[in-house]
């Protein structure tokens, strides 16, 4: 009895401690803190049993593109043992807007549709550029035209010009640089429509509809053998890339991707999409920068010249 008396006054003179209750709620107020602090780092990272969710930008039909990006989702999938999901959308703005939204962890993006996007969202980060066929991982806009009909760069006021998209690259900056640099006017006295792709944009020349289009140098290239040819280029810009949404991944997830891309054997990529299947190397924020001499985005009319 004496025992438990003792103790109980014990408790009390404890309990009424100035010095012991202060320390006390000190280590409360850390606790508090620290669970905020804990609280506040909880974020909707994608877990390894959800899908991971990949677009590309719609360069080609969507049969093509999705025949081209699939053994990259694979690659992906098998390496981080987690799904991936394959998304496709019509338009840049569409991708630029599902990855902007969050509906999207991962996606292929141009230069421009990249620096349109961060200048609102600064946690869309570049994980890789694609190389070109040359090897570097940059190219250029070119301005083609049907070989036999004799177009004169400096006689295209009033012509008909086809371009992918208001958004891409080398749809309306791309093909306006090139004019007001070597053409002496812009796209503004031409009659110019958007054909949404490049690959629609080229087939427009050499079906009869359009005197000349922009295009990317790959597709250039590729249609050569159907007539197409070479009137002028641009500045190069960076290579097309992928991009990941810091909202969605995690620091850790963001480098094990690019990793992953950045170590994959040839024999992997070579079977890729045709403008994936050449290696790939890590991008970064300063490659952006010779874009900003093509002009500014917000300014890019997003009907055709002739509507």
């Amino acid at each position: 009895m004496f025992r438990k008396i003792q103790v109980a006054r014990l408790m009390r003179q404890t309990l009424n401690n100035p010095q012991l209750q202060l320390l006390r709620q000190s280590l409360q107020q850390s606790m508090i803190k620290l669970l905020t602090l804990l609280g506040l780092c909880i974020t909707p990272w994608v877990s390894a049993s959800e899908p991971l969710r990949i677009a590309s930008l719609p360069m080609e039909s969507r049969e093509l593109t999705l025949a081209a990006f699939e053994p990259v989702a694979d690659y992906l999938e098998k390496q981080l043992q987690q799904p991936v999901q394959l998304v496709f959308l019509e338009s840049n703005q569409e991708v630029i807007d599902a990855l902007d939204a969050g509906h999207l962890d991962i996606a292929m993006l141009g230069p421009l549709p990249f620096i349109t996007l961060n200048a609102k969202n600064s946690q869309i980060h570049p994980l890789v550029f694609f190389r070109e066929s040359s090897g570097k991982a940059r190219y250029r806009c070119k301005l083609v035209a049907f070989a036999g009909d004799k177009i004169d760069i400096t006689q295209l006021r009033n012509r008909r010009v086809a371009l992918t998209q208001p958004l891409s690259t080398c749809g309306y900056l791309g093909t306006n640089a090139i004019l007001r640099s070597q053409a002496g006017h812009d796209l503004e006295q031409t009659n110019y429509a958007y054909y949404n792709t490049h690959e629609a944009a080229a087939l427009a020349v050499i079906a009869g509809h359009a005197d000349v289009a922009g295009i990317k140098d790959a597709f250039a290239f590729n249609y050569a053998s159907l007539g197409l040819e070479v009137l002028a280029a641009s500045d190069w810009v960076p290579a097309v890339g992928l991009f990941a949404n810091a909202d969605q991944l995690s620091d850790e997830q963001i480098v094990r991707i690019r990793d992953i891309l950045l170590t994959a054997p040839e024999r992997e990529y070579i079977n890729w999409g045709h403008f994936m299947r050449y290696g790939m190397q890590e991008a970064s924020y300063t490659d952006f920068e010779s874009l900003k001499r093509f002009g500014d985005p917000a300014l890019i009319p997003l009907s055709s010249g002739s509507d």
